[in-house]
């Protein structure tokens, strides 16, 4: 169902939005906490997104943060 690539950007993203969420507030088990919430909410949300394009017969592969250029 995951391919390694999408397993590893799962857990870059997670460290960073973690890290970047809290920058302000500091201390290590806020940091843990946050973590956990963090890998959650997008494990939860890559599932949902792979169990909708089972049922419609189709794939999706995960990529957080792409950037394309359109129309040029």
């Amino acid at each position: 169902m995951f391919n390694k690539k999408e397993i590893i950007v799962i857990l870059i993203a997670t460290i960073i939005l973690a890290f970047s969420s809290n920058f302000l507030f500091g201390g290590y088990i806020a940091f843990l906490w946050t973590l956990l919430a963090v890998f959650f909410v997008l494990v939860i949300n890559v599932l949902a997104k792979k169990f909708s394009s089972f049922y419609l017969e189709s794939e999706v592969e995960i990529k957080f943060w792409d950037m394309e250029a359109i129309g040029i």
